[in-house]
């Protein structure tokens, strides 16, 4: 192993400072601070892109690399980690380095990929420039490239499966963290039914069950679900609901389909499609008012507005 000089030493430690700040730069988003540790025609070359392992990509210059890091990395989390430095001068005011690497890149909600962690090795050389050791050339070589696929499709399942769990645990706190602040909320009812109707705020979705549970015998409902089906943010639940009336002792089952909409991990819309004339009727209530009037009907439900169409019936006359 040849000896260092003092002066050779304290480079070397300049030179790791390089790194250390080429990593919390990129992952802080500081570009100009980063290009500024580049000379101004670096050369580089990254391998393993969000792509894959075969995609590469080569700059000519610091400020193109610069460039393209700030449209690739900006809309990301990313954590770099360098370790194992070796590091040979090759005269006074030049030297050149290879870096071990892992890095972790977390992508926004709705992209393609989820995460992207990958290994590899840097290949660098540097230069002093006025004093100040700065980046002549950087080239990643990359070992291995692991990426996740976003699971947005699973995790709204998670959510309403989460909340079939808290329903059947009668756990309100629990459900209070399913539920986005604001939701389009819609269960058709009777006014004799105090639970049912439209709700728009996040907070009155545990109210719906706190107001519900009373009107049925304790440990006599049950739910028995079919099916759940997934399809990227929807999430719809088909089975049968069956109760015991605490006021009169009568049951009823019925059908129901419950369509969850789950945005940014929260449920935004919650749609509960069941026999409700037989619920009515299993209370007493077939007279009672609609729980919901003209109006009221949520967005998702309400018909696409046609343009062109003449409905000739907004004119007729009663003679």
């Amino acid at each position: 192993m040849s000896s260092r000089t003092s002066e050779q030493l304290n480079d070397m430690e300049d030179i790791k400072q390089l790194k250390a700040r080429y990593c919390r730069l990129i992952d802080q988003k500081k570009w100009e601070e980063l290009e500024a540790d580049f000379v101004t025609d670096a050369a580089i070359e990254i391998a393993g892109a969000p792509g894959g392992a075969d995609d590469t990509q080569k700059f000519s210059s610091a400020h193109a690399f610069i460039e393209g890091l700030r449209q690739l990395m900006g809309p990301l989390v990313s954590v770099h980690q360098v370790h194992a430095p070796e590091i040979e001068f090759l005269d006074a005011d030049t030297a050149q380095g290879t870096w071990t690497i892992s890095d972790r890149l977390v992508f926004p909600a709705g992209s393609p990929l989820k995460i992207l962690q990958g290994w590899g090795i840097y290949h660098e050389t540097y230069k002093r420039v006025s004093g100040r050791w700065r980046f002549a050339s950087v080239r990643l070589e990359r070992l291995l490239v692991e990426p996740v696929e976003s699971t947005a499709p699973d995790d709204a399942k998670s959510v309403a499966t989460r909340l079939l769990q808290c329903i059947g645990d009668k756990d309100l706190e629990g459900m209070k963290d399913l539920f986005a602040d604001e939701i389009d909320w819609f269960v058709p009812g009777s006014s004799d039914l105090p639970w049912t109707g439209r709700r728009t705020r996040g907070s009155q979705a545990p109210e719906f069950f706190a107001v519900m549970w009373p009107y049925y015998v304790e440990g006599k409902s049950t739910a028995n679900i079919s099916e759940i089906i997934s399809d990227g943010n929807n999430v719809v639940i088909t089975g049968t609901f069956s109760h015991v009336i605490e006021r009169s002792g009568s049951s009823f089952e019925t059908p129901v389909a419950l369509h969850v909409k789950v945005q940014d991990g929260k449920i935004k819309h919650l749609q509960l499609y069941e026999d409700t004339l037989l619920i009515t009727q299993a209370f007493g209530a077939a007279g009672g008012a609609p729980a919901v009037r003209q109006g009221d009907i949520p967005r998702s439900l309400q018909p696409a507005e046609t343009s062109g169409i003449h409905d000739a019936s907004q004119e007729a006359t009663v003679p």
